[in-house]
């Protein structure tokens, strides 16, 4: 009986719909697409950096 927990509150995953039980999943899986593009992105250089190097 594996459960989740919400928000401070804990649900007992077989008491989902199977939508309910879809959308963890879901997250997961986007958490981990948002992980791989900000490590795949470049670091974010300002404009005017020589300046700031002054």
């Amino acid at each position: 009986m594996p459960k989740i927990t919400i928000d401070n509150i804990e649900y007992n995953t077989e008491d989902l719909t199977e939508n309910g039980k879809a959308q963890p999943a879901s997250l997961q899986f986007l958490e981990g697409q948002m992980k791989n593009c900000v490590m795949k992105s470049p670091p974010i250089k300002p404009r005017n950096a020589p300046i700031l190097q002054r």
